[in-house]
């Protein structure tokens, strides 16, 4: 894995522009960096484009591999509640990007609790108005939603008479740091003292890692109106997609090919039986 202070090294000889010797004291010592000032692409310029890249690769993510990113915690809905903030059940100060589950988790001792069924808000206020009808029968369990925006409301219904502890599946607003908890994901270091050398961003396969060079490399030679841009741009966005044709192939390889020897034999009913 290549850490935050190796992926700025990377992005500063691809440059051409020169590394410099920083004490970054305690056990760190001295180590090459990019200076802090006095350079056309500082450190933390440098370190503003790999988080643009992280949450570049990170929504994507999220739209063909959300398994990935996924996070777990428990929180309360609180009694008698129309509908609940989910960054209060969550803990959390920015809206869940995706929600993928909601299960009541209340006195559950088998630590699995039950799953609550989701409808998307419509189709929910209907039902709750109309109640069990024949159109909409009772299923004899908790249905959840979600509505509106900072903050992101979560709804169960029927209404929980008492506390009900949920376990919620989702996937946080963008990649946060692993020891801060909070954004950016790769932190500056800004007092030459090692902050952030080490953060790696793990949301994103090793492999993968030298797209935040070339991408990095792209946004400098934008900001220097170098025309070797569009290059860059093009060279990111085809490895980019060659990650994303290998998902789709890592999501489907327990399919099994099948060979159509005799297209006869796919025809079904009175005309095959005919044949």
């Amino acid at each position: 894995m290549a850490t935050h202070r190796e992926l700025r090294q990377r992005v500063s000889r691809r440059l051409n522009q020169a590394l410099v010797t920083v004490n970054k004291g305690g056990a760190v010592g001295n180590v090459e960096d990019i200076p802090r000032t006095n350079v056309f692409w500082t450190r933390q310029e440098v370190t503003d484009w790999l988080n643009e890249w992280l949450l570049d690769f990170y929504v994507e993510i999220a739209l063909i591999e959300p398994e990935t990113l996924i996070v777990e915690t428990d929180g309360t809905y609180t009694a008698s509640s129309r509908s609940v903030s989910l960054q209060t059940i969550l803990g959390i100060a920015d809206d869940p990007l995706r929600v993928e589950e909601i299960r009541n988790v209340t006195g559950a001792t088998d630590g699995i609790g039950t799953l609550l069924w989701y409808n998307p808000q419509r189709a929910l206020r209907r039902y709750s108005a109309d109640g069990a009808t024949s159109n909409y029968p009772n299923m004899g369990s908790y249905r959840w939603t979600w509505f509106g925006n900072a903050p992101m409301r979560g709804r169960i219904w029927p209404t929980p008479s008492g506390a009900m502890t949920v376990r919620v599946m989702y996937i946080p607003a963008q990649p946060l740091n692993a020891t801060s908890g909070t954004a950016p994901a790769l932190r500056p270091d800004t007092a030459d003292n090692g902050t952030g050398d080490g953060d790696v961003p793990v949301w994103i396969p090793t492999a993968l890692h030298m797209l935040g060079v070339e991408y990095s490399v792209m946004r400098a030679f934008q900001k220097e109106e170098n025309p070797s841009w569009q290059a860059s741009a093009a060279l990111y966005e085809e490895k980019k997609q060659r990650f994303f044709a290998a998902v789709n192939e890592r999501q489907g390889q327990d399919a099994r090919d099948t060979f159509i020897t005799a297209p006869q034999d796919l025809v079904f009913g009175q005309s095959r039986r005919r044949r």
